[in-house]
């Protein structure tokens, strides 16, 4: 059963979100650098390009960050 999700709504969007995440998980072998990185810059530009810098201090800041939560 597909349940319709109204990005606008914060729940809902926590919810695609996630579920993206864990999408981008299963799609990179459960490796979080590399899903945190496509989930920033894309799947298709991390595995054609590789990661770019920018992309690398903003998986570093939310690892950092990973604690709080």
């Amino acid at each position: 059963q597909r349940t319709t999700l109204d990005p606008h709504d914060p729940v809902a969007n926590i919810r695609m979100g996630t579920r993206y995440l864990r999408n981008l998980l299963d799609r990179n072998g459960g490796n979080v650098d590399t899903a945190l990185a496509s989930y920033y810059q894309g799947l298709r530009s991390v595995r054609e390009r590789g990661i770019f810098p920018e992309t690398r201090r903003f998986v570093a800041n939310v690892k950092a960050l990973r604690p709080r939560f």
